[in-house]
């Protein structure tokens, strides 16, 4: 308010046309406003931002104690733990999962080995399941990104 009253009364008393006095004071208050507006120290952000998906784990137990044949399929048979972990790892929730997740495939033994696809699991004939070990490597490996869950599958054995 203070720079256009100023612009229009430095005009209003001096000799000459009209029209010329309306477009240096036009001038003028353009002039005042870029000074204000410059002394304010305005600056430009572009906001770069990246979507970065996050992590679920799935730690399968690929220990001999799933060779035990103990299981009950849904024919009646009985069948190793071992099948019923692949027919679990066959099911079409883990596409649905891999559609808003980056998913990572653990085998669990001894140790915790990252493998690319879960077609490539080595098979169940590791000595023990060192589970407590496994979710530590697990946590280790997934710092600094996020992580949705750690999904276990195991015989608890």
């Amino acid at each position: 308010m203070v720079i256009l009253s100023t612009a229009i009364f430095s005009y209003m008393n001096m000799k000459g046309k009209l029209g010329a006095r309306i477009f240096l004071a036009i001038l003028r208050v353009v002039a005042l406003f870029m000074i204000a507006t410059l002394s304010m120290e305005p600056t430009l952000e572009w906001p770069q931002e990246r979507i970065e998906p996050d992590f679920v784990d799935v730690l399968v137990d690929r220990s001999s104690s799933l060779q035990v044949r103990d299981m009950v399929d849904t024919d009646g048979k009985i069948v190793s733990r071992a099948d019923v972990q692949t027919n679990a790892l066959q099911n079409t929730v883990w596409n649905s999962i891999a559609k808003d997740h980056k998913v990572e495939w653990v085998s669990v033994t001894g140790s915790a080995n990252v493998v690319l696809k879960k077609e490539e699991l080595p098979p169940a004939t590791g000595n023990r399941t060192l589970l407590a070990s496994a979710i530590s490597q697990t946590l280790q490996r997934n710092l600094g990104r996020p992580l949705s869950a750690v999904i276990v599958i195991s015989d608890g054995r």
